[in-house]
Parts: C-alpha cells; structure tokens; sequence
C-alpha cells in the first residue's frame, strides 16, 4: 500500500506534505483527501492517481514543467483501470470491434461504435478531471469526487458560495496529531514506537470514555463538538474512575492539550478554543525518591563491588552513578567514542549518540575517580572498541535501560542492613545532589555535573572545553566525592 495512503477503519485518506519551497506556490500545507472507494485495491488505484497530481503541482511550483509523456502514459493507465476497462495485466475489459465479423466489416460501422464509447466514457473522464483540480481558492483540496458537492471547485464557481469545512473528527484529529509529533521530534524508531503507543493510549481512553466504551463510536465524534464542558467532564471522569496519579494524569491533559492544538491550527475553525487548556492540577501525591543515607550509600558500594564477577556490565554502571549522580540511561547507553579517558582531566561526554536522544538533558562530561581504573580494565576485555560501538552491549538495547533497572532493584532489595525500604538504583542521583548541597558545591556546577538543563548550568557549559573548565568541574567532583555526611536528620527521615 502507498506510504501516502491511511487505512482509518472501514475508509481510506491520501496525505502527502508539500516540500517547503512550494508550499507558497501550491497555496498549502498537503494534499490532503478523503477516498470514497470502498476496497483497499481501488484505494491504491486513487492513491497513485493523487501521487501523479502531487508531482504536477510540484513540477509546477517548481517551473520544472509538468509531467512527462511516460506520466501522462501511467496516468492514463490508471484512469482506465480505475474505471474497470483495463485489468491489472494489462487486459482490456470492455467490447472490442471484431472486423471479422460481417456486421463490423465497414468503417461506418466501427466510427459509429467508437463514438458511442467515445461519448459513454466522455463524461467520466470529465468527473475525474473537475476532482482532480477541486482546490477551492484558499487552497483547501476537497474530500469528493462529486462535481456537484458543495466542497467542488465547480459548486464554488457556479453558486458563488464558500465551501463548507469537513466535518473533521476526533479520529482525523488523533492521526494528525501523531503524524505531526512524529516528524515535527525526529525520534529514533524505538523511541518513536513507544511514543506513539503513549499517545495512543490516552486518545484511546477519550475515545473510549465519548463512545461510553465503544471506541470507534467515539472516535467519530465531531472535532469541533469536544468543547470546554466535554473537556471538564472526562476529567472528572479521570479522577473518579482512573487509578491514576495526578502527575499521570497530567501527562494525558497536557498530551490532549497539545493534540487539540494541532488539529485547531490546522482545521482552522472559527471561533474555536482548545477545551484542554489549562486543566493540570498541582502535584501532590507524587512518589517521594529518597536519597541513600551515608550508611546505604557504603552497604549498596560494597555490593556493586561484590557483584563484579557476576553482571561486570550492571556493577559499574551502578558504581558509576553512584560516584557521579549519573543517570542510568546516560551510562548503560555509551559509545566507545563518548569516553575521554586519555585526557588531561580523565572524564565521559554524555552527549546524543547513535544509540540514543537525551532529551531535556544538557550535554555534559562526568569525572570518574575511584570507577576510572574500573572502566579501563573493563574496556580491555571488549572485543571491539570503535567510537560507535557499544560501551555496554548488554543493556545498549532500546529497553536495556528498563532491564538494568529491574536487575539492579532486585540486587538492592537483597543487601541487609538497610535503614530505608524504599530506595532504588537512581537514589544514587538523589544522594549526589544532597552531597553536593552538603560540599557547598556552586548549584549551577552541580546542576551541570548532573545534566540538569537549566539556565545556570547553561552557563557553565558555555565555558566547557578550555580545559579550565573541567579543572573547575573535577575539583567539584572531587569535594562531593570526599563527603562523608550530607546531613540526614533522624526525626524527619526515619
């Protein structure tokens, strides 16, 4: 099937992005239709009959000139096809002049049956020629073949009137949302898959919720009849039917929110608002992440330690996070040519890499001590050491961070003599940032440190790569590494 062909339940639509030099020219955004076919095999037959139109208003922009004969051939091939005169090898499928036959054995007889199929035809070819040019003057395609449907080009010309607006609906909305985010964040394939089921998943229970649990139902709803009161109401129902946190249910506001803003900006409706406008609560039962107490921090130390000879790849990344606030996906996902260990300042670049999008995090180097002489000694036992491989390969997957998690959890929750139930591998961060308060270490350096992308850490990363800089950066790391007491209270803690 066409890339540029949509299968949406039991009907088809045809969107393709203009490039961006002939949008101007081309007076929008895509050529952008509705199918009124009802099989998938006619779906295509139209499909290649819009790609062909596509090149031409691109070849025209562009004043490349308009298609070439082996086009118009392809085109032609099509419509006959379309039409059901020629199979799909190639073979006609209409009556033939046999001049065998006695009857057919004059040219008068053969002009007049020509004619008759001359004319017969005549008129489906002009419907199709008004459809494919049925662009109202704003530029908008029409979703019909119908050269007497109120969206036609020929309807505006004869009646003077303005053509009306699909009637879009929240499944249109849905589609185009998706499709939007997808080129709009470049994701990598992975990332973009687990995106998109998120996204999904909170469409599916608006859809869900409007259709009171028949989906499709809900997902014809009309676009523009979702308004502030509808909004309002399947909140409501969130807070009462959903097991959600608030901070979950934020994320599914703010996801609509943002989606309703795309499909408004594009169906151009007047008089329209976005009814998921500012509908976020405060946070208030957020989980709370305890950092590890001193006491911790040394019993989770020694079991990483001891833990070497049985997961090597799982122990250091977690003696790394501890000894840097890292977090777990900036180290289990390094390449060989993130690491800088030859340096004048020994350190690790946490940077976007082939493996991975850090996003909302500031790139930035972290200093290893005491997990310096680790890593070296790990790396010599790879196979392969090229910048773009792997540092980690068990867990460089795309869910390899999820796995590692899980693992180093379940080791945690094994060492005795811990004084907190509910600590994790990332309390390791938690605990670096209480330590650098506790060092009196410069907030935006340790927002930095830990790739907090704020407009003080910013800042120094603005200076990063004279080499005084990271003299700065390992005298911090130093000071936060040497602290012994970040300064628990019992009576609060305990």
């Amino acid at each position: 099937m066409s890339k540029h062909l949509h299968e949406r339940g039991s009907s088809f639509q045809y969107r393709r992005v203009f490039p961006q030099d002939v949008r101007t020219t081309a007076g929008r955004r895509e050529l952008t239709r509705s199918l009124k076919v009802r099989t998938k095999k006619e779906a295509e037959i139209e499909a290649a009959l819009l790609d062909v139109e596509f090149n031409k208003i691109v070849a025209t922009a562009r004043g490349t000139g308009q298609p070439n004969e082996a086009t118009a051939i392809v085109l032609a091939t099509r419509l006959l096809q379309s039409k059901g005169l020629l199979t799909s090898e190639g073979a006609l499928n209409f009556p033939q002049i046999d001049p065998r036959k006695p009857e057919h054995n004059t040219i008068e007889k053969q002009l007049r049956v020509i004619k008759e199929w001359e004319e017969k035809y005549e008129a489906a070819y002009d419907q199709l020629a008004l459809s494919v040019a049925s662009i109202t003057p704003e530029g908008e395609v029409v979703e019909t073949y119908d050269p007497a449907s109120p969206h036609s080009r020929a309807f505006v010309q004869l009646t003077g009137q303005e053509a009306p607006k699909p009637d879009y609906t929240l499944h249109d909305a849905a589609v185009l949302y998706v499709e939007t985010n997808k080129r709009k964040v470049g994701r990598k394939a992975d990332q973009q898959a687990k995106s998109e089921q998120q996204q999904w998943l909170r469409l599916n229970a608006l859809a869900d919720w409007l259709g009171e649990g028949n989906r499709d139902l809900g997902y014809k709803t009309p676009f523009n009849s979702i308004d502030r009161s509808v909004a309002q109401r399947f909140k409501t129902y969130l807070v009462e039917t959903k097991d959600w946190t608030v901070a979950t249910r934020n994320k599914a506001l703010e996801m609509l929110r943002a989606a309703f803003n795309v499909a408004g900006d594009e169906y151009d409706l007047a008089g329209w608002n976005n009814p998921f406008r500012k509908m976020s609560d405060a946070i208030t039962d957020s989980k709370v992440r305890y950092p590890f107490s001193p006491n911790d921090y040394q019993l989770w130390w020694r079991s990483l330690l001891a833990w070497r000879n049985d997961n090597p790849e799982a122990a250091l990344i977690g003696l790394i996070m501890m000894e840097t606030g890292s977090r777990i996906y900036e180290i289990s996902h390094l390449v060989v040519g993130d690491l800088r260990l030859d340096a004048d300042v020994p350190h690790v670049l946490v940077r976007n890499n082939s493996l991975r999008d850090l996003k909302g995090v500031i790139e930035h180097p972290i200093i290893l001590f005491n997990t310096l002489p680790m890593l070296r000694g790990y790396l010599s036992s790879l196979k392969s050491k090229a910048p773009a491989d792997p540092v980690f390969p068990r867990y460089s997957k795309p869910k390899g961070n999820t796995n590692l998690s899980n693992t180093m959890n379940k080791r945690l929750r094994s060492v005795e003599g811990m004084q907190i139930d509910q600590l994790s591998a990332y309390s390791a961060r938690h605990a670096f940032k209480d330590r650098g308060r506790a060092a009196g270490v410069d907030l935006a350096v340790l927002d930095y440190l830990m790739g907090h992308k704020t407009k003080q850490s910013s800042v120094v990363a603005q200076g990063y790569g004279t080499g005084y800089s990271l003299t700065v950066l390992k005298e911090a790391a130093e000071r936060i590494n040497a602290q012994e007491d970040w300064g628990y209270l019992d009576h609060l803690t305990y």
